[in-house]
């Protein structure tokens, strides 16, 4: 069944060639217990270690079962010794990480045997082979005479027809080798036993042929006992292929027999995630960042505003606000869009120079934050409460007041109390122009009526006379004299100017100061002489107001076909302590001229990577959305193209910095079992199995990893809230490139580590191992 023909055998040493072998010529068969024997460096071993496939050769011919095997490749004689030879090491080449039991249980599982099968044949193997005392021990912990022992027990897990065995008893005692001899005699009833032994003499009862070589060549070939049988027909193999299931069953094994490797190794490839994680998040936020804070249409610009109209110019109807307040990512709305381009500015007594006498605030809804967001206090609970940026020098309990900005004339002795609001909250802004004013919707309609003011036109239409008696104080009526001229002019206001609600006001009543009047008294031809300043061409008001009718008209933002209307004026003297111009009225006065239809509301979101979706599904719902923040220029353009490229390389960089690291780590740690790996492959497992095998032990450390992390991500969000906000940026294809890129990693070490293990015989890259 086995037969060499002139085989010669060299090992190479730098220049040094030596011949292992020289033209060996042997034939063995079933039933026969062949010893081998010799000096050291004889080539015994080589000898055992050509028979069973474990190292090659460079010449003659090698036969099984009549057919040439000698151009077989490195693949196909592990398919050979996986199907017919069962080895016996002198070095014992047991997994010693492994118990007795996973040893032996180690050979059965690369045989695809059921788990019952498994079990009840590892039973009767470790009771054949006396070690039912050590079942569950580890090898590292035994004697050399129960590893040996263990090692016969996986080979004879599988009903292997030849066994070699090189210097099976060379590390044991004689009373142990004798035991371990009556084994192998028992078992070489039906199969071919080749034994290398130094010392022939416990072998003579045992052994039926004796070998002796010499210096790589046959000295002696002789008969010693008898065969028990003699079996001469073809051996078939038990062929089989290691399953999925077996190969998991092994990665646990290795997994968990070295708690040790396993905790650095996880500790390695958690590290590993967590830095891409991190890296790859902070790249997804900084490239998805909104890319300015003002346009050239938009006083505000911040990325949680949304700016949506209908197609055909029409109001809103609640329907409408409720369905796009269920759209995923929606904060809120409010319908007063031009609150949000208002600047809100406050007087800061203790400045020391005119810049900076005012701070100006940039107001936003408080919705576009959550309770997280804060630096510290709470959230709004009412209309005249408000959260501000950490960088605006106001506290927790602060009261601010504060005034629209394009309503006032800035000066030192100017009040900005149109507004007053208490401060809850502080939140980090960033380096800015204006502040942030964080307010709940009450709080912005609080301010809304200034908002519409601003952005409208008003109008004051006069009627009357264009005489002034200055002898009696008073203007001449038609009454007085009815060929006095009258005249009409339309005094467009475009000075800035507030509007405060004064119930006491019947409707139609508008209150005036007397410097109201400085430029439509001359106007009207008033001349006076001149005392000081503020008589300069200032009439009485209250006369001036008694002789001449007036009608007001306002043009808002939407509503431009407002008509002049009759109103009643009331004036009286501004005081020193308020040099701002005002117009007073009450509720329904000031809804009559100011109250205008929500053709154009504000949609709340969180940030541009919130924004970016609503707008796609504001769109395919039929309205036309603008999205301040992300309406740019092409110089700005330009720069936001190069920043994310920048981005994306430094997260590329650093990525492949942190794969780098990591590949090493583990590939040492992996590299470290390399001899395990060779002894799973010596007992015959195949190629594919071993990459699989390896594959699934890092598949297997890489999901316990993930499982850790997003465990570690619940109870770490609980307080360090911007989690939640980084996971929304990934979506599908984040994932799968994140898995693609660990997958990636894990394929390139299977690479490596088979070709690893697979470049050399198993004898070779065993030595190699071992140095």
């Amino acid at each position: 069944m086995l037969k060499l023909e002139r085989v010669s055998k060299y090992y190479f040493s730098g220049n040094n060639v030596v011949q292992a072998l020289r033209r060996i010529n042997l034939e063995f068969k079933i039933g026969e217990f062949v010893s081998i024997t010799g000096e050291s460096g004889s080539g015994k071993s080589t000898l055992l270690n050509v028979l069973s496939g474990l190292d090659t050769y460079e010449e003659g011919k090698l036969y099984f079962n009549n057919e040439d095997i000698s151009h077989y490749t490195l693949e196909e004689l592990e398919h050979y010794r996986k199907d017919y030879i069962g080895y016996i090491f002198q070095e014992y080449n047991i997994i010693s990480s492994y118990t007795v039991y996973q040893n032996i249980e180690l050979a059965l599982t690369i045989q695809d045997y059921s788990k019952d099968q498994i079990h009840k044949r590892v039973e009767e193997l470790i009771e054949q082979v006396g070690l039912t005392h050590v079942t569950h021990q580890k090898v590292s912990k035994i004697s050399g005479g129960e590893k040996q022992r263990t090692v016969i027990a996986r080979t004879l897990a599988k009903d292997y027809q030849i066994l070699v065995c090189d210097e099976p008893t060379g590390n044991l005692n004689e009373e142990s080798s004798i035991e371990i001899f009556k084994l192998l005699k028992e078992v070489s009833k039906d199969k071919l036993v080749i034994v290398v032994t130094h010392d022939i003499s416990l072998l003579k009862k045992f052994a039926t042929r004796k070998i002796r070589l010499y210096d790589g060549e046959i000295m002696e070939d002789s008969q010693l006992l008898k065969k028990t049988i003699d079996v001469s027909q073809e051996i078939l193999p038990k062929e089989s292929q290691t399953s999925f299931m077996g190969s998991f069953k092994i990665a646990l094994n290795n997994i968990f027999s070295v708690p040790k490797k396993t905790l650095f190794s996880l500790l390695t490839i958690i590290f590993m995630l967590a830095m891409v994680f991190f890296v790859y998040s902070l790249g997804i936020v900084e490239v998805n960042k909104s890319s300015v804070a003002n346009n050239p249409y938009f006083t505000n610009a911040d990325d949680s505003r949304i700016i949506l109209m209908k197609e055909d110019k029409t109001q809103f109807t609640d329907n409408e606000f409720l369905e796009i307040s269920n759209i995923d990512k929606v904060k809120g709305t409010f319908n007063n869009d031009l609150v949000f381009d208002t600047i809100l500015v406050t007087k800061v007594n203790h400045a020391q120079s005119f810049e900076g006498e005012f701070i100006s605030f940039k107001p936003l809804s408080i919705l576009s934050i959550d309770k997280y967001d804060l630096e510290s206090g709470r959230l709004p609970l009412s209309n005249s409460e408000v959260v501000v940026g950490n960088l605006s020098g106001f506290s927790i309990g602060d009261i601010i007041d504060v005034a629209n900005d394009h309503l006032l004339f800035k000066t030192s002795s100017i009040e900005t109390n149109q507004f007053e609001f208490e401060v809850v909250g502080i939140i980090e802004e960033p380096e800015d122009t204006e502040h942030y004013f964080y307010l709940s919707n009450s709080g912005l309609e609080v301010i809304a009526s200034s908002s519409v003011i601003e952005h409208s036109e008003i109008s004051i239409q006069i009627e009357g006379t264009k005489t002034y008696d200055t002898p009696s104080n008073t203007w001449i009526t038609p009454e007085l004299d009815d060929t006095v001229e009258t005249d009409t002019k339309i005094y467009e206001v475009s000075y800035p100017i507030w509007i405060e609600l004064y119930e006491f006001l019947d409707d139609g009543e508008i209150l005036t100061f007397n410097m109201m009047y400085f430029e439509i008294c001359r106007d009207f031809n008033y001349k006076v002489e001149v005392r000081d300043d503020m008589e300069a061409g200032l009439c009485y008001a209250t006369d001036f107001v008694d002789s001449h009718s007036f009608t007001f008209r306002t043009i808002t933002t939407f509503e431009n076909n407002n008509t002049f209307e009759p109103i009643t004026i009331l004036s009286f003297e501004q005081s020193q302590y308020d040099n701002s111009l005002k117009l007073f009225m009450n509720e329904y006065t000031y809804n009559n001229f100011f109250n205008e239809e929500n053709y154009q509301i504000t949609v709340i979101v969180k940030d541009a990577y919130d924004g970016n979706q609503v707008i796609e599904e504001l769109e395919e719902l039929g309205y036309n959305a603008f999205y301040p923040s992300q309406v740019i220029s092409n110089s700005v353009a330009e720069s936001i193209v190069v920043h994310n490229m920048v981005v994306i390389l430094i997260v590329a960089t650093l990525i492949f910095v942190v794969f780098f690291l990591s590949y090493f780590i583990l590939k040492n740690i992996v590299f470290s079992k390399l001899k395990d790996y060779l002894i799973i492959r010596s007992i015959g497992t195949s190629k594919k199995s071993i990459k699989q095998i390896l594959r699934l032990e890092l598949f297997s450390l890489t999901m316990l990893s993930f499982i850790l992390i997003i465990v570690s991500i619940i109870v770490i969000e609980s307080y360090v809230h911007a989690i939640p906000d980084i996971l929304r940026f990934f979506k599908w294809h984040n994932y799968l490139l994140l898995i693609g890129l660990i997958v990636g990693i894990i394929e390139f070490m299977v690479f490596r580590f088979s070709k690893k293990i697979f470049d050399a015989s198993v004898i070779t890259a065993l030595k190699g191992a071992e140095r």
